[in-house]
């Protein structure tokens, strides 16, 4: 964790060891500077939410058995628990924790922001936890197949930016134990 990489410079530098004092700033500043993006993406209702719910161990984002999320949902390390939502005009509007689902719905849910009329380009969330503080960011991106253009043009910008990209599946019909995928997602893909 970061706390590690920051104990090792100052261990470093009380010992003398300048070139892992340096070494080891100059790591914690990288990841800071540039976390590891893993967008969570698949088609409408395919549990990508809930996954991102049981990655961070609490409910975050919003996940119903409709299409629910509306905008990128960027969930990240931070000292203190709080979410900023951030708006096409450069507005930004911060919340500070507890972070909930019921706190984000009215963002980031198609039933309170359809077609994503409020503007909102994305939300960011900053949690103390011990996988996101290792330099991890978890993305949850719309279903790749909403059919508007301008959460669309929010969800594809997120996946060019992304180091890793976890595609959840819903399998949950399949029959004899196989998956099929079909034209929509193979075209994502």
């Amino acid at each position: 964790p970061i706390s590690a990489v920051e104990r090792l410079s100052k261990l470093g530098q009380q010992l003398g060891w300048e070139s892992i004092a340096t070494r080891g700033r100059e790591l914690m500043e990288a990841v800071q500077a540039d976390p590891y993006r893993v967008a969570v993406a698949g088609r409408s209702r395919a549990g990508k939410s809930t996954l991102m719910n049981a990655l961070v161990g609490r409910k975050i984002c919003p996940a119903q058995r409709v299409k629910t999320t509306a905008v990128p949902i960027i969930i990240g390390p931070g000292e203190r628990e709080s979410a900023s939502v951030f708006y096409e005009k450069d507005d930004a509007l911060r919340l500070d924790g507890p972070i909930t689902v019921d706190v984000l719905t009215p963002y980031a849910d198609q039933r309170h922001n359809p077609n994503n009329q409020k503007r909102v380009t994305h939300i960011s969330v900053s949690l103390p936890h011990q996988v996101l503080d290792l330099g991890i960011m978890y993305v949850d991106i719309p279903g790749f197949d909403d059919p508007t253009d301008r959460i669309w043009s929010a969800t594809e910008g997120v996946i060019q930016r992304a180091h890793a990209l976890v595609l959840v599946v819903d399998i949950s019909m399949a029959a004899d134990g196989g998956i099929t995928l079909d034209k929509s997602t193979i075209e994502f893909l």
